[in-house]
């Protein structure tokens, strides 16, 4: 019975050791990812009031708007 678990444990070491290793590594991952997210939804936001202003500020103007920000080419 000793030799069974002794040859269990000696098997299955280095898996169970991986699955450990690779559970922390996606926590970690998961960590970073979840605590950047504010910067990227800042950054997004940013760009959206960015936008809106310049397009204010061009019917503001009373000139034409720049066409070389519409452009689709």
């Amino acid at each position: 019975m000793h030799n069974w678990i002794k040859y269990v444990y000696d098997v299955s070491a280095e898996y169970i050791l991986a699955a450990i290793t690779m559970t922390s590594v996606f926590a970690v991952r998961l960590t970073v990812l979840a605590l950047s997210a504010p910067a990227f939804v800042l950054l997004a936001l940013v760009g959206i009031i960015d936008g809106l202003v310049r397009i204010c500020l061009d019917f503001r103007s009373y000139t034409r708007s720049s066409t070389w920000a519409w452009s689709t080419s």
